[in-house]
């Protein structure tokens, strides 16, 4: 990174805090890396662990929000992971494909499935 400050490149750390959950939390994962000097993207191999249940938001939240929010219970600031999309190909991201993995959570207690019809109030 370029400090225009110094007028030098300097190590630094992207961080982010959140400052309203949503509902539905969808996350994107870099996992390719740009090397300037090939002018290639290289695909990150690095194993990445994540819970299928209850993943806690809470510590991402910014301080004042999760100090002081909205939210009424711990339960508020947990997910269900609910899909995976997933990339196979080479390590320089010039071919390959994408698979998507659904879980799905089927209630047999006279539950109807849920309808593939697109909702026509719904802005996608």
């Amino acid at each position: 990174w370029f400090c225009h400050s110094c007028k030098e490149h300097r190590e630094c750390t992207k961080h982010f805090t959140i400052h309203k959950l949503p509902q539905v939390l969808c996350l994107h994962l870099k996992r390719f890396h740009h090397n300037k000097a090939k002018q290639r993207l290289k695909k990150i191999e690095n194993y990445v662990s994540f819970p299928l249940d209850e993943l806690d938001m809470q510590p991402f939240l910014s301080t004042v929000i999760s100090n002081q929010g909205p939210r009424q219970s711990e339960d508020d600031y947990l997910y269900d992971l609910s899909a995976v999309v997933e990339h196979h190909g080479d390590s320089t991201c010039q071919s390959g494909h994408y698979t998507a993995y659904v879980r799905h959570k089927w209630n047999p207690q006279g539950a109807t499935p849920p309808s593939c019809q697109q909702d026509p109030e719904a802005h996608y």
